[in-house]
């Protein structure tokens, strides 16, 4: 009940089966009589066929995954080991190997490569800054391409540098990494961004807190350019103050 195959395979050239164990049928759907001498079925018959070329070049001792196509039509992945026996003489008698089913493994890889290439797109693509930084310090770790355009600084120039010196607003210092520590999140707070030429930059500042694989706390924190919401918001209390002066007049 060996959750796979195990097969042994003669050394000529036509590497013959010489045995190959019934968890061959659980895996393709044929049962191993129709693969063992003089059998109807060749085992590289079911390789896929954009796998059968790299497949036939393997001599020797392997280890690789491939996909079959079992009885019922549907694509598998396998994993197989081989290792060579040799005699005392240092002469090839068989190989011996092993194939296990390994889908439901490489299906979840794909789909997580998957969720990792969609997430890191909106990362790079998003409209909003996006930066990682340590709690302990404030040093930056990370950063989006909107993150290093609304700051101004150039990758080497933010490389090591501190949130605390982007953003010297005193509520990013110790009031953010209390409220952090007691519920998870800061924010939202409405600083003025340091940009690189000196320039202020009024910005809608969030962060939530995470833990690394060590152990250490890192904060994710997203910065919104809120330039333009800021001068419609000036002009318009200027509007309202010039109106209500027309009035009292």
């Amino acid at each position: 009940n060996l959750p796979g195959v195990a097969y042994r395979l003669g050394s000529g050239e036509a590497r013959t089966l010489h045995y190959l164990s019934a968890g061959i049928e659980r895996l393709t759907g044929y049962p191993a009589s129709e693969f063992i001498a003089p059998g109807q079925r060749t085992y590289s018959s079911l390789v896929h066929p954009d796998d059968q070329a790299g497949l036939a070049q393997d001599e020797g001792n392997f280890e690789r995954s491939y996909r079959l196509v079992n009885a019922n039509g549907k694509t598998l992945w396998v994993q197989e080991i081989r290792r060579a026996l040799h005699d005392a003489d240092g002469r090839l008698l068989w190989y011996d190997g092993f194939i296990w089913d390994v889908t439901s493994q490489v299906l979840a890889e794909q789909a997580l490569r998957a969720s990792q290439e969609h997430l890191t797109s909106l990362y790079r693509m998003a409209p909003l800054g996006i930066m990682l930084s340590r709690l302990e310090d404030g040093e930056l770790l990370q950063w989006n391409p909107e993150r290093k355009r609304v700051s101004g600084y150039s990758t080497e120039q933010l490389a090591g540098c501190s949130v605390r010196t982007l953003l010297p607003d005193p509520r990013n210092g110790q009031a953010s990494v209390r409220q952090l520590l007691q519920k998870g999140y800061y924010g939202p707070h409405e600083p003025e961004l340091c940009r690189q030429d000196g320039q202020r930059v009024p910005v809608l500042l969030n962060g939530t807190l995470i833990s690394d694989a060590d152990g250490r706390l890192l904060v994710w924190s997203i910065v919104q350019d809120i330039t333009a919401r800021v001068a419609a918001e000036r002009e318009t209390m200027a509007r309202e103050a010039y109106l209500r002066l027309l009035i009292a007049n």
